[in-house]
């Protein structure tokens, strides 16, 4: 028994099926649990709490849902949760790998213990996953502007908060990896194709703004503007004396 225990942690194990868990129309519990213990080690929280209070991640990862889906119907804290999740966690795991390759040496001196250990949980490297970190951003820049012409034509469709979060979670889960796909079959094909023009409108916005700051620096360093607006102050200052 020992020894296929032993074997079972050693070796990768297979990732379970989530419709395996339903057999003749009922619920197989044990092989739902093991789909959601997997599940949960996307999140080192999930584990870590699992410890605390004695029970898997799987079914802290089933009550963790449960109560977002309570908050969901009562329609209480939905946007604060999915733009917590779509920002604080990404941005903390972007971080995480920011810092095994930034050029300030105080980063990297404290970068350098957590080198060996920065495998990720899908076994990525930490090249990987900074480009998967990247891709995630360019998708979720894009959804953010999309979600406003989408609320437009859907705004009567429920629980669009709960939509957003499964599609956040989705975009960034480590074994789901929804923003790679999202950026390799959508976005990367429709930047390839449009690069040039969306380059050329960057090019003339950027020489305008370049044209507007030179002409205002130009403007503010006149010395006969300045010398007016010294007249015009020392005048308004002399009037108002006088009163």
């Amino acid at each position: 028994m020992e020894n296929e225990v032993e074997n079972n942690l050693s070796s990768p194990r297979e990732a379970p099926k989530f419709w395996d868990c339903f057999q003749d129309g009922a619920v197989d519990w044990i092989k739902l649990t093991r789909y959601f213990d997997y599940q949960a080690e996307a999140f080192p929280l999930m584990t870590s709490i699992s410890r605390v209070v004695k029970l898997s991640p799987g079914i802290i990862l089933i009550i963790s849902i449960v109560a977002l889906l309570i908050i969901f119907a009562c329609g209480k804290g939905t946007t604060i949760i999915c733009d917590a999740a779509g920002l604080l966690y990404p941005g903390y795991k972007t971080y995480k790998v920011i810092k095994l390759f930034d050029g300030c040496p105080a980063i990297r001196r404290a970068a350098t213990q957590e080198l060996n250990g920065a495998i990720g949980i899908d076994g990525s490297t930490p090249q990987e996953q900074l480009m998967f970190w990247a891709k995630y951003w360019v998708v979720y820049s894009l959804a953010f502007v999309f979600k406003y012409m989408l609320y437009a034509v859907f705004f009567w469709v429920p629980f669009q908060d709960l939509f957003k979060l499964c599609f956040v979670v989705m975009m960034f889960h480590p074994k789901l990896r929804g923003a790679e796909l999202v950026f390799n079959f959508f976005v990367f094909p429709f930047l390839i194709q449009y690069e040039k023009r969306i380059d050329g409108a960057l090019d003339f916005v950027d020489k305008k703004m370049d044209e507007l700051m030179k002409n205002y620096s130009h403007y503010a360093m006149n010395p006969k503007l300045k010398e007016r607006m010294a007249q015009g102050a020392a005048t308004w200052k002399a009037a108002t004396q006088g009163k």
